[in-house]
């Protein structure tokens, strides 16, 4: 049997609990996807820029709390268009600014917050691209999950 999100061979043992993915991560990832990234949410022709669903994309992320207080995390990034990203947290975030960096990626900016959902523990965040920053998106023929960027050599 193959996991239904990366595709690897799901062990004799899991399978016994889960014969569908090989942890209980891709389980709740497929869920998120399910409810806010499927397909049809993906190419849904009211948005301006398709959503690429991204694998083992990983940010630091940093925000002002509602307390004011800084908050700094490592977070994983669930898709990405031309103008914007989503990731999951475990707390909710208020609708202003998001910093966001992957030093592995160098890629680092700002967001605006578009939405910010509860999907089981963890909170489905949509950040819109600020300050003009703006992805590219592959060209051609593109299977997804896609990395977020170019592996380093």
């Amino acid at each position: 049997m193959t996991c239904c999100w990366c595709d690897k061979n799901i062990s004799i043992l899991r399978a016994l609990a889960d014969s569908k993915y090989c942890s209980s991560e891709h389980r709740e990832y497929a869920e998120i996807r399910n409810f806010h990234g499927n397909e049809l949410h993906l190419k849904d022709l009211r948005r301006r820029h398709h959503r690429y669903t991204v694998d083992a994309g990983i940010l630091e992320v940093s925000w002002l709390d509602v307390n004011g207080k800084m908050k700094v995390t490592s977070t994983r990034v669930l898709n990405i268009s031309e103008d914007g990203i989503a990731f999951q947290l475990s707390e909710p975030i208020m609708p202003l600014m998001v910093r966001f960096r992957s030093k592995r990626c160098k890629v680092e900016g700002i967001g605006a917050v578009k939405q910010c959902r509860r999907i089981g523990n963890k909170y489905l965040v949509g950040l819109e691209f600020a300050d003009g920053l703006r992805w590219r998106a592959p060209e051609g023929d593109v299977r997804e999950p896609i990395p977020l960027c170019e592996p380093v050599a």
